[in-house]
């Protein structure tokens, strides 16, 4: 069965859309081309001029999900929490367990910038989480001063092995 199922999308005319079947499939190959798509809980992901605003909950969802996943599965215990300052910077995950802390930031850019890890950098600076990590839809792995930068099927990959929360 294939991860996605081409269809008309009867809220926005006739345009061509995807229904999801699988989500990873779905970032990798559909996502990132920019098609319109549904997911199987019906919510709609159109690529109109507010491409983003239903993107990047849905990305950061995923991600809390698979964190959640892997946080169970691993027995790793621990919170999950969400960082934002009074002057509106945020890290979208921090998980601490006693001493440890792992800050995560997910962006939907294809490309990493410096910018996108100011405020993790911040945080690790401050003595706040120990390591930090970017997630990005683009390609490469990268290395941002104190950041990895992981593309989100490497770090689906290196979190399902350990690599991230360990």
């Amino acid at each position: 069965m294939p991860y996605y199922q081409v269809r008309q999308c009867e809220s926005q005319g006739q345009e061509p859309g995807a229904i999801v079947r699988d989500a990873r499939q779905a970032a990798k190959n559909l996502w990132p081309r920019g098609y319109p798509a549904t997911c199987i809980h019906g919510q709609q992901i159109c690529r109109h001029n507010a491409w983003h605003v239903y993107t990047t909950p849905l990305l950061e969802t995923w991600v809390l999900h698979e964190l959640r996943a892997v946080i169970a599965i691993r027995n790793a215990g621990g919170q999950l929490h969400y960082w934002r300052t009074s002057w509106g910077s945020e890290v979208d995950f921090v998980w601490i367990r006693g001493s440890r802390a792992v800050g995560i930031e997910v962006k939907t850019a294809s490309t990493w910038r410096r910018e996108h890890g100011a405020a993790l950098k911040q945080l690790m600076a401050d003595g706040v989480v120990k390591s930090g990590h970017g997630v990005y839809t683009g390609s490469v792995t990268l290395k941002d001063g104190p950041l990895h930068v992981w593309p989100l099927d490497r770090f689906f990959t290196e979190l399902t092995a350990g690599g991230i929360l360990e």
